[in-house]
């Protein structure tokens, strides 16, 4: 009952009679013994499947969709079975190459530093049309490799800059050490009350 009044409801809303809603599929049709007579009489052959769906006309659709990610990413292996190279199908760096070999050296590019923001990366390098991911020795690849993909995706969709200017990875820089300076310092007086000293 409820459910029938939740299609009324939704047929009013989107303007369409009940009959023509696209997300509700026809009954079955089954050949009884007591059928007599050839099929020709039938417009559609028996177990005729409904007609495709237009995806834009989903319902939820309506309220904006969900993000489509169209990004395209190979891989290739390297000697180094801890490293990996990933090839976003679009450039990297257009001159020379750059390497992190840890996450404080990443502060000066937003890519390098969402990959060192994964529990298991060691080092990253750019390449003219690549990035190098490496992993430390316990972390597997079949783990790994989802976060690296959604991390570069993201970053080519954000449209931000390879590498920021000196001056911004400065101040990012100098507020991280600050946030890390006032949050020790907390724990420190918070310790002290506690022990009255």
């Amino acid at each position: 009952m409820a459910r029938r009044r939740l299609l009324a409801l939704a047929s009013r809303l989107y303007g369409r009679p009940q009959a023509t809603q696209p997300w509700r599929r026809p009954p079955p049709r089954f050949l009884s013994s007591a059928a007599s007579g050839t099929l020709d009489h039938l417009k559609s052959p028996p177990f005729a499947r409904p007609a495709a769906r237009n995806p834009a006309s989903y319902p939820w659709d309506r309220f904006g969709g969900g993000q489509k990610r169209t990004m395209f990413i190979q891989t290739q292996s390297t000697p180094n079975p801890q490293s990996l190279m990933f090839y976003p199908g679009k450039p990297v760096m257009e001159i020379g190459s750059s390497d992190f070999p840890n996450a404080r050296t990443a502060m000066t590019s937003p890519l390098a530093k969402s990959l060192f923001a994964i529990d298991g990366v060691t080092r990253v390098f750019f390449g003219s049309d690549f990035v190098t991911v490496t992993k430390s020795e316990e972390t597997s690849w079949d783990c790994l490799k989802p976060e690296v993909f959604a991390a570069i995706m993201d970053f080519y969709s954000s449209g931000q800059p390879l590498f920021l200017d000196s001056n911004a990875a400065a101040s990012m820089d100098t507020a991280i050490h600050e946030e890390l300076l006032k949050c020790f310092l907390n724990v420190l007086i918070q310790s002290c009350m506690c022990t009255g000293w």
